[in-house]
């Protein structure tokens, strides 16, 4: 059985959705039919990003398979445009899980719960339908119906805002865009920097937290970068400090707070 997977986001209010299609072929009269199973249009996850919709969208389609007779195919194989799922996959099974969910740098792996949900439930399919589950990547929105099918689903599904929700976070209300923000803009150098927490979302998996900030600093080469930051250290978001950083460029610190320089209560819970 082949296995077409999409997931869709959009902003303002974020929200993702999933598409999901089954292929198969079949003897029906003494021939060989092809099957197709659309899964029904679900409603949106809010506060999601792309890639977690992405994974998302493969644990929704293997829980789906659970619920289904699948002992007559040899193979499970799912198809998703995402190279973000297919390259970390083994990953993942391998390597984070049995790390604390951690790289080799100690960095904290980003969506560990997700990852740790879709190993899970490979586990299950095998264990409960002794069928192996391949990943596989399909190049998206081009030639391929099915993929282009599940794209679709997805793009319908994200315009019903529903209730479920991946990851909490906590952001300024004073709105800012995701393309403004460059990963290692800011280059660490044991600085101290002036900054603003614009997001805060508490890694559970590594019990730590991740910043997004803007560096406010105006005689510092990296002023008005946007950039992200781990810390043990408890940062309240719409708030500005002089902090000091590690020196780690692989795993980005925020090891000492130096000065809290003014309080804003400009947040969303």
């Amino acid at each position: 059985m082949n296995i077409y997977t999409d997931g869709s986001c959009k902003y303002h209010p974020r929200c993702g959705g999933y598409g999901i299609r089954f292929k198969w072929i079949e003897w029906n009269n003494d021939k060989l039919e092809e099957k197709i199973l659309d899964h029904p249009i679900q409603m949106g996850i809010k506060g999601i990003t792309p890639p977690q919709m992405e994974l998302e969208a493969v644990i929704k389609a293997l829980e789906e398979v659970l619920k289904m007779e699948v002992e007559q195919f040899e193979k499970l194989t799912v198809w998703t445009d995402s190279q973000y799922v297919t390259q970390n996959v083994k990953n993942a099974i391998f390597n984070w899980s049995v790390n604390h969910w951690r790289n080799r740098d100690k960095k904290p792996i980003q969506n560990a719960e997700q990852w740790e949900r879709l190993i899970k439930i490979i586990d299950k399919v095998y264990k409960e339908k002794r069928r192996k589950v391949e990943i596989k990547w399909v190049k998206g929105h081009k030639d391929n119906e099915d993929n282009k099918a599940a794209d679709r689903m997805a793009k319908e599904a994200r315009k019903l805002v529903g209730n479920e929700i991946i990851t909490f976070k906590k952001v300024r209300r004073k709105s800012f865009k995701d393309s403004f923000t460059k990963l290692n803009s800011v280059e660490m150098k044991g600085q101290e920097l002036v900054i603003r927490i614009l997001e805060e979302e508490f890694l559970n998996k590594s019990k730590t937290n991740r910043y997004r900030y803007e560096v406010l600093s105006d005689d510092s080469e990296f002023y008005t970068c946007i950039d992200f930051a781990y810390s043990d250290i408890c940062l309240k978001v719409g708030h500005t400090y002089r902090v000091r950083f590690n020196n780690d460029k692989k795993y980005p610190q925020i090891i000492d707070i130096i000065q809290e320089i003014e309080r804003n209560k400009d947040t969303i819970n």
